[in-house]
């Protein structure tokens, strides 16, 4: 059997020290976001698995990050006001019921959102991050539709410390051309 591993997308190459070994180091030639695969073909069947690795620029850290690795698990996230229904169609011989897109496993959280310009998503309560002292505050979302907007509003508990000029950043990605 042999396995390879390959880099899906990047912010720049990917060197393997044995891309031919299932367990090997890898140095990222640049900070941003990766998908790295890692397949095992024994010459008939083939398998394939992928990995999404964040490399953060120098001087920065992660103050709280979701996975979304535990199948319909939401770590505490809420959706509000997709517009999304269950929809019911009767046909004589098949009647059918569609759910709409609400799904997390994989490291992803996926929701489907119709017409909505009041859905939104709200973070866990209490994520209690310590952010005193902090210049820069730096959010990362990803979108994967059509939508270029999005609306994000930031609440804090009443703390002395936000009198303090702060710079609030986004990161917003799109997946769509």
């Amino acid at each position: 059997m042999s396995v390879t591993w390959e880099v899906l997308e990047g912010a720049g190459g990917v060197a393997f020290n044995d891309a031919g070994a299932s367990c090997t180091a890898a140095t990222f030639e640049r900070p941003g976001d990766y998908t790295l695969r890692l397949v095992a073909d024994d010459g008939e069947l083939w398998l394939g698995d992928t990995v999404e690795v964040h490399i953060l620029s120098a001087g920065t850290s992660v103050a709280a990050a979701w996975e979304f690795n535990t199948n319909l698990d939401k770590a505490g996230w809420t959706d509000v006001n997709p517009g999304t229904r269950v929809q019911k169609w009767s046909h004589p011989r098949w009647p059918t019921t569609s759910h709409p897109v609400k799904y997390v496993a994989g490291g992803h959280y996926l929701l489907a959102i119709k017409n909505r310009l009041d859905a939104h998503l709200l973070s866990p309560d209490h994520v209690g991050l310590e952010l005193s002292g902090q210049e820069n505050i730096t959010l990362r979302f990803q979108n994967h539709t059509p939508a270029s907007r999005m609306r994000l509003r930031f609440t804090t508990e009443s703390d002395a410390d936000w009198d303090l000029p702060v710079r609030l950043c986004l990161d917003y990605t799109t997946g769509v051309s």
